[in-house]
């Protein structure tokens, strides 16, 4: 039972509240508003936190603390659903969930495996993500690494919430060693397109002509002093665009209009494009392309990612040792790993800037992000290997008594395993890969702070974990129930490694 599952049950259970207390008289107000559930900002507050009797207060006419007290009188099956509910001044609701919802987490994680997360928001809506097309004259930079991390990131997430995604790299490249030399730099960097489309196919087969036809037919092309204009400033954007030269000769826009319209063509639902930060002047224009096809704009969606600043030990590095010249891609892929140089381009936000120190990518130690996520799912497969060195077998959930599981750090564990599928579905819908590399982050820290804290079997001569609590008493259900619990770290990590196209190593 995802947390998705369990907001569900508390959101069910607030509007029973508040429908029964309107049809009791107690409450007035004819549209409930939004029923927003958040995390607390400290852990004794509870598992969820409500603000909706201060959202009522208004329409009410009343104190938010009197409402609270109303809807907490009303909450249909309170004594199943929860543990404790309190309310907090002005009028907050803080909730904390039974144990036994958060438990059922578990058996989930297990059934579905390395599905668990996935969803079908997409319902096979069949999508075209382009990236690392912005003008590659040479090899690929470290902004163009940025970019292909983060389009292959954003296909993954759409594709693990249930849209039919095809990644596709589109530009005109003169000459076949700088095609094949891109393609190597790729896939040193775990990335294949689907698709490979040629700009000049778009020119030899005449379809920029077509379309910039189709426009002036539509009026939606005029002409001034011998060049031809895009009415784009119809459809938003600040002024109108040239799309053929005075000299006859094309623009950027006549082909990106001619691409488009034949991404259009072959019956895609959604279009994102990868774009570097610098091209933000472009999206209104080709925002208008859409409308002038009769599509909405919403249809094409555009990343935009920011330039990334190269640190070594803090200090900026600007070139390359090899050429004298800008550092490629390939370089830092060489350096510091694949896993190491795709997770630090996806650790912040596409749009906000980057610093990427070189050292630290390296570091094998807990300042290092990657390698501190992916320690965490080496320390639980080392885990398996001292079990099955004793003999110890890791019991299904189903079969597992999970009611021991009641220590709040083992609690606080299932609770960040449960807001996992919320996570992923979240970051596909807004476009944000960043946003699992901070989750995988949080979850690793929780399960570091739980294997030093906590035993998980009992000692067997030398202490396996280092220092634990002695004193902590671990019957053979808890040890049966905490491995269980380990094993659903293990697959959670996995699963978000995965959708990141990083590895998950057994050991380190």
């Amino acid at each position: 039972m995802s947390q998705g599952v369990v907001r569900e049950m508390v959101t069910t259970a607030l509007l029973g509240a508040l429908n029964g207390a309107k049809k009791k008289g107690q409450l007035k107000t004819e549209t409930w508003p939004t029923l927003n559930l958040d995390a607390p900002k400290r852990p004794e507050w509870g598992d969820l936190a409500s603000t909706v009797a201060m959202s009522l207060a208004s329409s009410e006419q009343r104190a938010p603390h009197d409402i609270a007290q109303i809807i907490v009188e009303n909450l249909p099956q309170r004594e199943q659903l929860f543990e404790r509910v309190e309310i907090v001044r002005p009028g907050f609701l803080n909730l904390t969930i039974k144990p036994v919802l958060w438990q059922e987490v578990l058996k989930e994680i297990e059934s579905r495996g390395a599905a668990y997360g996935r969803a079908d928001l997409g319902q096979r809506r069949r999508v075209l993500v382009e990236y690392v097309s912005a003008n590659p004259t040479g090899p690929l930079h470290v902004g163009h690494g940025r970019g292909a991390a983060v389009g292959q990131a954003v296909a993954s997430l759409l594709e693990a919430v249930g849209y039919d995604v095809v990644s596709e790299y589109c530009r005109d490249l003169a000459y076949q060693e700088l095609l094949s030399l891109i393609r190597d730099d790729l896939k040193s960097f775990g990335i294949e397109f689907q698709s490979w489309f040629s700009e000049a196919s778009l020119l030899e087969s005449k379809a920029v002509e077509r379309v910039l036809d189709e426009l002036r037919s539509r009026q939606l092309l005029f002409e001034q002093e011998g060049a031809w204009w895009f009415r784009s400033s119809m459809f938003g954007d600040e002024k109108d665009r040239v799309v053929k030269k005075q000299d006859g000769e094309y623009t950027y826009l006549a082909s990106d209009i001619a691409y488009h319209r034949d991404k259009l063509q072959r019956g895609y639902d959604l279009l994102i494009d990868i774009w570097g930060a610098d091209h933000h002047g472009y999206i209104p224009r080709m925002q208008a392309v859409m409308q002038a096809y009769g599509y909405p704009k919403e249809q094409l969606q555009v990343v935009l990612v920011q330039l990334v600043k190269l640190l070594r030990a803090g200090v900026e590095v600007k070139m390359s040792k090899r050429t004298g010249e800008f550092i490629t891609m390939r370089e830092v892929i060489d350096e510091v790993g694949a896993d190491a140089a795709k997770f630090f381009f996806l650790m912040r936000d596409a749009k906000s800037h980057l610093e990427f120190d070189l050292e630290l990518a390296k570091q094998r130690s807990a300042d290092n992000p990657v390698y501190y996520v992916q320690y965490a799912y080496a320390r639980i497969c080392s885990l398996w290997r001292v079990a099955a060195a004793r003999g110890i077998v890791c019991p299904s959930a189903v079969e597992t008594d999970l009611t021991v599981l009641t220590d709040p750090d083992e609690l606080g564990l299932i609770r960040k395993l449960s807001a996992y599928p919320e996570v992923l579905q979240a970051s596909a819908s807004a476009f944000e890969p960043h946003r699992v590399t901070y989750y995988l982050q949080q979850l690793a820290a929780l399960l570091h702070t739980f294997y030093n804290k906590h035993r998980i079997m009992p000692p067997a001569g030398e202490q396996e974990q280092g220092e634990v609590a002695p004193t902590e008493e671990l019957t053979p259900k808890r040890t049966a129930a905490r491995l269980v619990l380990m094993r659903g770290v293990q697959q959670v990590i996995q699963n978000g490694l995965a959708v990141l196209g990083i590895s998950a190593p057994q050991q380190m």
